[in-house]
């Protein structure tokens, strides 16, 4: 009876806590507890949303990026093609052939808590989507998602940089 009892209340709750998942951040300029702090930023056609890990970068031949993926969204722009093209022929058939690539996809802080592992969770699994399109095997992609867990934008520009997905070779 005890365990009926606690099934009945465990399952409601577990789908209020996926259903909150899904629920976009609002963005205010308000401030109040648990929304935005501050109006959504206009998008932007020029983001690119990777940042490739130091040793990746110089085994490929890879430069820096500074830009990275719009506010609420998890859609890849132009100009993370040719970083991702050169990636993925880097994995493919250059210096890192047959390594495992990690990617980990992260959040701003604004939003809730879940609806931002959720988001950095599907910005991991663009990059992902790409690379595979490029003949990566799904086998050599690891995805996870850190949301805004480290998170340390305190304003628009730096939020910004919270918005990304870490690509670093895999253990």
């Amino acid at each position: 009876m005890k365990l009926k009892l606690m099934s009945f209340l465990v399952v409601p709750l577990a789908a209020a806590a996926c259903a909150s998942a899904t629920r976009p951040p609002v963005a205010t300029g308000a401030g109040t507890e648990g929304t935005a702090r501050q109006a959504a930023p206009p998008p932007s056609d020029t983001a690119t949303a990777v940042v490739v890990d130091p040793s990746i970068r110089a085994a490929c031949g890879i430069e820096e990026s500074k830009t990275w993926f719009d506010y609420n969204s998890a859609r890849l722009g132009k100009s993370d093609a040719p970083v991702l093209d050169a990636v993925a022929k880097c994995f493919l058939t250059g210096p890192l052939k047959g390594k495992k690539m990690a990617l980990v996809g992260r959040a701003d802080p604004r939003g809730e808590f879940e609806y931002n592992l959720v988001l950095g969770g599907q910005r991991a699994d663009s990059v992902k989507g790409y690379v595979l399109e490029r003949g990566l095997g799904s086998d050599r992609v690891i995805t996870s998602s850190r949301g805004e867990m480290d998170a340390r934008g305190q304003d628009e520009t730096t939020w910004a940089a919270d918005r990304r997905v870490d690509l670093r070779l895999a253990d």
